[in-house]
This record gives C-alpha cells, structure tokens and sequence, in this order.
C-alpha cells in the first residue's frame, strides 16, 4: 500500500527538511527540489497560481540540473519560491502580496548561506544552515497541500527507514568533519 492508499498527505515537516538536509550535507536539497517540483508538475498545482507558466515546474528535470550550477541555482530557486507564494492560500499573506520580493529574499538567503561554505573548517558547516529557506518553502507547500487534499490525510511526523538509515550515518560524518581536525592537530603534535 502506498502512502495515498494509507491517507497520507504530500505534506512534509519543515522540519525534516532541516534535518535531512543537515545530515546529509545539504546533498537531500536538489531531491527535496526535484521531489516537490515532480509532485507540483504532475499534481497540475501550477495551474492554481496566477501565473501557471512557472518554468520551473514545468520543466522539474532541467530545473533540478540549474540547481547544481551556482548562480543559476539562485535563479531557479527565486523562480520556485515564487512559485510557491503563488499557490499559497492565505491571499492576505505578506508572501502572496509581495511574491517577487519574498522569492528574492528566500533565494538570496539561500545563495547566501551556501557561500559561508568558502569558512575554514569547521566553520565552513555553516553553509547546512541553507537548509533554513527550503524547510520555510516547505511549510508553505504544506499550507497549500492542507487546503488542496481537504485535511482529510495525514501528515508524515516520522522519518522513513531509508531516511533514519541516513540520519544515522550522516550524524556520524557530520560528528567526524566537526572532530577531525582536533583530532588530527592532536596527533601531529
């Protein structure tokens, strides 16, 4: 039985965005982003927003590609934030009124917090907290899922065993980068 077959929801904590995005070194951020933009395309939710023409949701695979390519991973990312304000259901919302200029702030954020990976070690972890603008995004996907399945399904609060698999070798690398550097100084000296 699939998740729809149980009454699940396509929504997703904001929080295990952050999380999985953490543990994983940011590598679940281009899944997370292929994921929602293959279920936005084929659930046809780009036609709900006022401007269905979304390049990014349109084209979901070219578009997780420019995710992978600075600067135009910032481009994308506006075109998908925005996307996402478009669909939210609060019209009253700051981010529904000010869609351009929320998407904006979110991918300079995003761009942003991505660049404090250049820090040297151990600093330069600081770049995970690019997960922060996504697991935001995300919480305003569930606002617009919440009103487009009726809140008759539930939403997932545990992690998967693939993504529990994941948290727990990706604490352990992620406890390994922080350590081994005082490690390794300690044993040079």
């Amino acid at each position: 039985m699939t998740g729809e077959e149980l009454g699940y929801s396509k929504q997703q904590p904001g929080w295990h965005v952050f999380v999985l995005s953490v543990l994983t070194l940011g590598i679940y951020n281009p899944y997370w982003f292929y994921k929602n933009l293959i279920t936005l395309n084929q659930e046809g939710a780009a036609e709900n927003s006022k401007e269905s023409k979304r390049f990014c949701v349109n084209h979901p695979y070219f578009s997780t590609l420019l995710f992978f390519i600075p600067v135009a991973n910032l481009i994308i990312a506006m075109e998908f934030f925005a996307a996402v304000g478009e669909l939210l259901p609060d019209k009253n919302s700051f981010w529904f009124k000010h869609n351009m200029l929320c998407a904006f702030g979110l991918a300079l954020a995003f761009g942003a917090l991505l660049l404090l990976g250049l820090l040297p070690e151990p600093y330069h972890l600081f770049n995970l907290l690019s997960a922060l603008p996504l697991s935001f995004a995300q919480s305003n996907l569930n606002a617009f899922w919440k009103q487009e399945e009726g809140g008759e399904q539930l939403m997932r609060s545990a992690f998967n065993p693939i993504e529990l698999i994941v948290i727990f070798f990706g604490a352990g690398l992620l406890g390994l980068i922080t350590v081994g550097p005082s490690v390794i100084g300690t044993v040079h000296h």
